[in-house]
């Protein structure tokens, strides 16, 4: 009798882990399914903290064949890593606060652009040697340079930009005659731990250096905050 009742309680207790299992609900690292480890064409990878950002695939029903990826990022710094720059290469991002840029003329060159264009001839963004850790949000059509001078090697023919803060341009700032050039301020600075907006970025990377933006060589992409 003794063995039967014990056979019993050792099943109550199994079906009460069991249950308390069940009952664990699923943690953010195991709910957030990727459905890319890389964007399609460029192959760019987002991270934080080490860790892979979700990507997920919204091309599908999207118009064009443009390959379109939203980004799950947490606010606060982020890392873009993508294949090695050689010292002409050149990967731009035009960002902005809307999807207006998500309309890239195919075949476009822009050394004749049109108005509203992206990657216009002079207001490419180049920063600092060493990063000064800002992604420029476009005015007047400014996009965000990338050199191969400009990138960190992270080995295995990977390379990276490392991001703290976005700038959102003001109306009028621009240094003193004779550079008349965009200059941030104070005022414009936003860290990346206060935002909570989304981002929508063209990526370009002109593979066959012709200033043309062909199909291949160019991905929208929203980077996704914390609302």
């Amino acid at each position: 009798m003794n063995g039967v009742v014990a056979a019993f309680s050792a099943a109550v207790a199994v079906a009460a882990l069991v249950v308390a299992i069940v009952a664990i609900p699923a943690s953010p690292d195991e709910a957030a399914v990727s459905d890319l480890r890389r964007t399609p064409d460029l192959g760019l990878s987002f991270w934080q903290g080490d860790k892979a950002a979700v990507l997920h695939d919204t091309s599908v029903g999207a118009e064009g064949l443009v390959p379109r990826v939203t980004v799950d990022l947490g606010s606060g710094p982020f890392e873009v890593r993508f294949p090695e720059l050689a010292e002409e290469d050149l990967l731009a991002l035009d960002v902005r606060e809307d999807d207006s840029g998500f309309h890239v003329v195919e075949g476009a060159d822009t050394n004749a652009p049109v108005d509203g264009a992206a990657f216009l001839p002079g207001k490419g963004h180049v920063d600092s040697e060493q990063g000064s850790a800002t992604l420029y949000v476009s005015h007047d059509g400014l996009f965000n340079a990338i050199g191969g001078q400009r990138a960190g090697d992270i080995g295995n023919r990977k390379a990276s930009v490392y991001y703290s803060r976005i700038d959102l341009p003001q109306d009028t700032t621009l240094t003193q005659f004779p550079t008349g050039v965009y200059e941030v301020s104070e005022a414009s600075l936003v860290p990346l731990t206060e935002l909570h907006r989304d981002l929508y970025v063209v990526a370009w990377r002109d593979n066959d250096h012709d200033d043309v933006v062909d199909g291949g060589e160019y991905e929208y992409i929203v980077l996704n905050f914390p609302g």
